[in-house]
């Protein structure tokens, strides 16, 4: 079994160098286009589709996948809440995590086979 790990297209934040965090900004034009250009990149048929349920990976998914496939919102796949940080710009929020750990990352381990 293959899994493809794929994030939300660019965001209005993202354009202005913001850490959206548990943000909801939308995709800006470019990421739409990106979003919809996406099926043809990856040229592969999926069993599922998941997103979080966040605006701008529901958008994305939507977009790239919508007419296809029934997308599985999972708000388990939400970007971290940076906190203080949150909204900021990037540049600054991980200047100051470097600096403080303030930030704990989630991973997660995928065991098992198909």
């Amino acid at each position: 079994m293959d899994i493809y790990f794929v994030t939300h297209a660019t965001s209005v934040d993202n354009e202005a160098g913001i850490a959206s965090g548990d943000r909801d900004p939308d995709l800006s034009p470019g990421g739409r286009a990106d979003a919809a250009a996406l099926p043809d990149r990856l040229a592969v048929t999926f069993g599922a589709v998941f997103c979080s349920s966040l605006r701008r990976s529901i958008e994305t998914a939507r977009i790239a996948f919508g007419e296809k496939y029934h997308i599985r919102r999972d708000a388990r796949l939400n970007e971290i809440d940076y906190g203080d940080y949150t909204g900021t710009s990037f540049k600054n929020s991980m200047r100051c995590a470097r600096s403080t750990s303030t930030f704990r990352f989630r991973t997660a381990k995928v065991t098992g086979s198909a």
